[in-house]
């Protein structure tokens, strides 16, 4: 019998590796990375486009283009798509991401050929119906009218604006006139200069064999060739650290976010802040979680986060508080960022974050598919294969004065912007 009076044993992982990504260029000149792994003859295929936010003409016709991409193409209804991949057990998705948007499809190997001419024919001549972009655009207002009572979107909507400025394209906020102004030919524009071959990428994982790659090379090979794009050019205005309250009489809690600009997600310094925001708000165990939860009960929940896109980034503290704290949350939320730069963490504290999270790196390598974000995640980032190895590598090398360095070179407390959403002013 185990004593379950001691915790186990704790053993470090001292080497991860990112499993072999096999690399192809197809005759198109589009590059296909395929990650031949499982033991289930399942298949993801994930289509990307450098076609997000930096890349707009118009404000939201990244969004409106990677959400009725799948809505039908010249052979192909709406209706037709959707029932061919239910009678074959496939699933087709179009997720949105600020930086590259993709399409995503989940297939059994022997149905492969019959779903891939469907996604095919969708990247080669999508119809983009009018009525369906109407429909899409009155559901999205509807849906902002409700998401903009809740105070919590307030404060995220908010708080990026003061952080990257609200013309700035991680930082604008839709509105239902933004949709408005949006014309079918808009998208059509912004299709044709983003989703072609020089300006993308499939990532092809799970069990693979040679047929799935001619498959692809078949279809997706046909894909057109176009001037590549340009690396955008994006400014930051110069603005001062803020701190706003907009009034919400109805709100059971008051929403806080906290904020700070940031480096984008390749920068050499990402593994390094990747660990400071688990310590101070990543984790359940973290400084913030185990003293404003744990120890003092003023919020239920309560987080940091990075939010590193490929151009840009930020440093975010959010939580809904109990409307009689708010004053003492901010002061403990000034406390433990001022703590971490004043004072050396223990040893064991840093040794637990250590090993919390190289068990989320191990995490990250279970499976093809899980892989695949891996791999995606590079690619959006245009940081190499190997930054994964790095990364650990950074994970294992870190330690407590260089911590203290970082948490007083990246939250500076007299750059935070912070908002606060709510019935009263704190």
């Amino acid at each position: 019998m185990p004593n379950r009076s001691k915790r186990p044993k704790i053993y470090s992982l001292d080497n991860i590796q990112l499993p072999e990504i096999q690399q192809y260029t197809l005759a198109n000149g589009l590059p296909l990375w395929v990650i031949n792994q499982g033991t289930q003859a399942v298949l993801k295929m994930e289509v990307l486009f450098a076609a997000g936010r930096p890349y707009e003409k118009k404000a939201l016709a990244s969004r409106l283009t990677a959400e009725l991409l799948k809505e039908g193409s010249q052979n192909y209804s709406a209706g037709q798509i959707a029932e061919a991949m239910d009678f074959y057990g496939s699933s087709l998705k179009t997720p949105v991401d600020m930086d590259c948007p993709s399409i995503v499809l989940y297939t059994l190997n022997k149905h492969f050929e019959k779903v891939l001419p469907i996604v095919s024919d969708l990247l080669l001549q999508p119809s983009f119906p009018q009525a369906e972009m109407d429909q899409f655009i009155d559901r999205q207002i509807r849906r902002m009218e409700v998401e903009l009572t809740k105070s919590d979107v307030v404060a995220y909507r908010t708080v990026t604006e003061e952080i990257f400025g609200r013309q700035h394209p991680y930082g604008y906020n839709s509105s239902e006139q933004t949709y408005r102004d949006l014309r079918r030919a808009d998208i059509i524009q912004h299709f044709t200069n983003c989703y072609h071959a020089d300006n993308g990428l499939v990532i092809l994982s799970g069990l693979v064999t040679q047929r799935e790659i001619d498959l692809i090379r078949q279809y997706l090979g046909k894909l057109p060739k176009r001037e590549k794009i340009l690396r955008p050019v994006i400014e930051f205005p110069s603005s001062s650290p803020s701190s706003l309250f907009i009034e919400d009489a109805d709100a059971a809690q008051t929403a806080y976010r906290l904020g700070i600009n940031l480096f984008p997600r390749g920068h050499q310094d990402y593994g390094d802040v990747f660990v400071l925001n688990t310590i101070l708000g990543g984790y359940f165990g973290s400084r913030l979680m185990t003293n404003i939860r744990e120890d003092k009960g003023y919020t239920y929940n309560i987080n940091s986060s990075l939010d590193c896109m490929r151009y840009g980034g930020c440093w975010l503290i959010g939580s809904e508080v109990n409307n009689a704290f708010i004053q003492e949350t901010k002061e403990e939320i000034h406390k433990e960022i001022e703590n971490l730069q004043t004072e050396l963490m223990e040893e064991e504290e840093l040794e637990m974050v250590k090993s919390y999270l190289a068990g989320v790196l191990l995490g990250m390598l279970d499976g093809p598919f899980n892989i695949s974000e891996i791999a995606k995640n590079n690619y959006i980032a245009q940081t190499p294969i190997n930054t994964f190895e790095q990364v650990l590598k950074t994970l294992q090398n870190i330690d407590a004065h260089r911590i203290q360095n970082l948490f007083k070179q990246y939250l500076p407390m007299d750059q935070l912007s912070e908002v606060w959403v709510g019935p009263k002013k704190p």
